[in-house]
């Protein structure tokens, strides 16, 4: 089956790099002639006269009506830029049939035709290094709707993708990185789509000024979208998980590592300060200055930055989530306990003991259910300030309530998760091949726990005990940061191909 899923996936993705090959070389094909279309009811252009100031490097290769609007026909004779003048012969003002000056012409002259002076409307065209026409004025009319449809098919196609490796990871594979950073990508790329086709669909029709300013325009809105929809949620994250520090500092005292929800919320409080509310003070207070091409751009970057920040948050939490709540099937082999410190007297602290008490639960059900009986490996050694293993402690603890002194085998060496899954994987493997494990853990720790379980090549299901309200968020968002920056690789990637193809983009365009 998953042979299948693969050659499908392959399959679809040669289909979409095939419709971009089509897509794009009919657009650079087309992107050699340009057409200027002025809405002309009066027939005031019918007799305009152009005049090319360099034919090496753009044609007039004629004119013509379609209903009423009058087409001028200009073809790229070779690399550069050069100022093209629509003189207008009637001696009336130029305007539309909506009694709108024309726009879109960079300079207005006066020149003199047959002896008398008449007026001109001068504008540029430039022509790229693949021989692309530009023009960008807001009465064009080219091919660029053909390169803007191949995006918004493109995304819709990656977001399906994306949307069936997600669904196929909660099913199948639910504790790795794959699974989260499809979801974020997933998150990421549908928000940008539905926005790009939105307004291309409410928008564009009533407008000619199909270009690549308008595509980047429409990318920017979508961000800004994105993340004015979520301040509602981040104000109210933030203040949950302000409050529930001061708590955890309260009742547990100053480290470092209670602060890390305050830290977050200020980061999430500042990237809508900066990303939404400062631009847009600043447009307020300087109106009638020109924007700055590098503070739009730089805009541009954070607006992508915070959206996919944001978007990696939600999927972790999404899948954090999914895994403290998912129950496995009763038909387990084996229970691993993660430790996490006891106390000096050898007792297990509140945290601990929700573990062992959940990995009961699900072990007395099971018996319950099925009459199997499953073996506990309570995992965890003893730490510097501990008197002894935690496993110890734990196996103590599972022998008061009631647990067969056969059904339990301590492992006593680890020091961190990974050790857990990696020394319990030893000893499950010389008692019972292909056994089926899970693990018990704090619900926060169940999806990392998970990843780590794999990385240990330990085939294994978590399940989650609750903790203490204001415990909870901060150590959730750690485990969230903490799987955000073991996607690191995969993130700058690709904000690095996006970058490059904003390069490229603007070299040639």
């Amino acid at each position: 089956m998953d042979r299948i899923r693969k050659r499908v996936r392959i399959a679809v993705l040669l289909l979409i790099a095939g419709f971009n090959v089509v897509m794009i070389g009919f657009f650079l094909a087309g992107s050699r002639e340009y057409t200027i279309r002025i809405p002309d009811s009066q027939k005031r252009y019918e007799e305009a006269e152009v005049i090319v100031e360099d034919p090496s490097v753009v044609e007039y290769t004629g004119k013509e009506r379609e209903g009423d609007a009058q087409l001028f026909h200009f073809r790229a004779a070779g690399k550069g830029s050069s100022e093209v003048g629509l003189i207008n012969i009637s001696p009336e003002r130029p305007e539309d049939s909506d009694g709108r000056e024309i726009e879109g012409y960079t300079e207005k002259r006066v020149v003199r035709v047959d002896g008398e002076e008449t007026e001109a409307r001068y504008f540029v065209f430039e022509v790229n290094a693949l021989g692309m026409l530009k023009f960008c004025s807001p009465t064009d009319f080219n091919r660029w709707p053909v390169l803007m449809l191949d995006v918004m098919i493109t995304m819709i196609a990656f977001c399906a993708l994306l949307l069936e490796s997600f669904l196929h990871g909660i099913r199948r594979d639910l504790y790795s990185y794959t699974t989260l950073q499809s979801g974020g990508l997933l998150i990421f790329l549908a928000v940008l789509t539905l926005m790009i086709v939105g307004l291309s669909i409410l928008v564009l029709p009533r407008y000619q000024n199909y270009n690549l300013d308008i595509l980047l325009t429409y990318i920017r809105y979508a961000f800004e979208v994105f993340v004015i929809c979520a301040i509602p949620f981040i104000l109210i994250f933030s203040i949950s998980l302000t409050i529930s520090n001061l708590q955890l500092i309260r009742k547990e005292g100053y480290r470092k590592k209670n602060l890390l929800g305050i830290g977050i919320s200020l980061v999430l409080i500042a990237g809508v300060f900066i990303c939404i509310i400062l631009p847009n003070v600043l447009h307020a207070l300087f109106r009638n200055m020109p924007v700055n091409d590098f503070s739009l751009r730089a805009q541009y970057v954070l607006l992508a930055v915070f959206s996919f920040f944001l978007s990696f948050m939600l999927s972790t939490m999404i899948c954090g989530l999914i895994a403290a709540r998912h129950v496995p099937k009763p038909d387990k082999d084996f229970i691993i306990i993660l430790g996490c410190g006891i106390k000096k007297d050898g007792t297990l602290f509140p945290l601990i003991q929700g573990r062992v008490d959940r990995a009961v639960w699900f072990w007395k059900r099971q018996l319950e259910l099925t009459g199997k009986k499953a073996v506990f490996i309570p995992s965890g050694g003893q730490g510097p300030d501990e008197p002894c293993a935690e496993a110890e402690a734990m196996k103590r603890y599972l022998l008061e309530q009631g647990i067969p002194e056969e059904c339990i085998i301590p492992e006593t060496e680890s020091k961190t998760t990974l050790q857990n899954m990696q020394f319990s994987r030893t000893i499950i493997e010389e008692r019972k091949k292909d056994a089926g494990v899970i693990f018990s853990t704090t619900n926060y720790h169940v999806f990392r726990s998970g990843v780590l379980a794999g990385e240990a090549g330990l085939k294994a299901e978590g399940i989650g005990s609750r903790t203490k309200w204001y415990f909870w968020p901060n150590a959730f968002v750690r485990e969230c940061v903490g799987l955000v920056y073991n996607s690191r690789k995969l993130i700058i990637a690709l904000f690095a191909i996006v970058a490059l193809s904003a390069v490229i983009l603007s070299l040639l365009l």
